[in-house]
């Protein structure tokens, strides 16, 4: 029996939060606060792109870029897991995302993946109903 799309939801906040508390037990404290991005767009990528499958993933020095990375893509990367540790609903690996973020200085790698977690958790908890699957079926849209 399919779970129900408040079910799938309620799974993927979960998901998010145990891996955000893993993420913070193995990271050492911070000097200061942890850096944000000075500017972060996320779009859904364009239908012809995911028919693709191609994925494009760089992490420089301040700067971030996924092209056409499926939701299950930019898990691994926030987290640096392998797909294997992720679970969750099929559509993490059907729904693609162009994510383009920088920030106001060099920032290193490590540190960048934590920005992203951050910006996950965020930009999906207020996404718009038609933005996710399960935003698209749920008869009532939960955003702050």
């Amino acid at each position: 029996m399919p779970a129900r799309p408040t079910q799938a939801l309620t799974r993927i906040a979960l998901t998010l939060l145990a891996l955000n508390a893993i993420a913070a037990a193995q990271t050492p404290a911070a000097a200061g606060p942890v850096p944000t991005f000075e500017v972060a767009t996320i779009r859904r990528s364009n239908p012809a792109d995911r028919e693709s499958h191609r994925q494009d993933v760089q992490i420089q020095a301040g700067r971030l870029q996924l092209a056409n990375a499926r939701l299950i893509t930019c898990l691994q990367v926030a987290y640096n897991v392998l797909p294997a540790q992720i679970a969750g609903p099929d559509w993490l690996k059907t729904e693609s995302f162009d994510i383009v973020a920088k920030t106001a200085e060099a920032v290193p790698e490590d540190q960048i993946r934590i920005m992203l977690q951050n910006l996950l958790a965020d930009r999906l908890k207020r996404c718009p109903p038609t933005c996710l699957p399960w935003a698209r079926t749920a008869r009532k849209c939960r955003n702050p």
